[in-house]
């Protein structure tokens, strides 16, 4: 459960406050969208379903939605249960503890790195 107190939520991250209010105005949203649909090439997507920045998984599903061109063996997005906003390089201490389950979040970290270098391999190293 996500409990709000003084426009933020239960672990003080104003951030899901912030984008859900200017979330409700489209006019934004369409300007802060990356038009995904002019882009020509394959894309590697990762999320955190513990995201409490916004809602990451959500956005970057819209994102392939939006690139009909996406192949599924060409493109990937990696959701990771239990993870948050800030999945990254692994072995690092993250830099917010407001951001799902650390044991997740660095098991993701671990695991999208490598996922990120076969992906690299496999669309560069042809």
């Amino acid at each position: 459960m996500n409990v709000r107190i003084c426009g933020t939520n239960r672990n003080g991250n104003p951030f899901r406050t912030w984008h859900d209010g200017l979330s409700k105005n489209t006019d934004w949203v369409e300007a802060a969208t990356i038009p995904l649909e002019r882009m020509n090439g394959k894309l590697l997507m990762i999320s955190g379903l513990a995201d409490e920045s916004w809602n990451s998984a959500y956005l970057s599903e819209q994102g392939f939605k939006r690139k009909t061109a996406f192949r599924k063996d060409a493109s990937k997005h990696l959701i990771y249960d239990g993870a948050g906003h800030y999945i990254g390089i692994p072995y690092l201490r993250a830099v917010s503890s407001d951001q799902g389950n650390q044991q997740a979040l660095a098991q993701a970290s671990v695991e999208s790195w490598k996922e990120t270098i076969r992906f690299f391999k496999r669309v560069l190293c042809k």
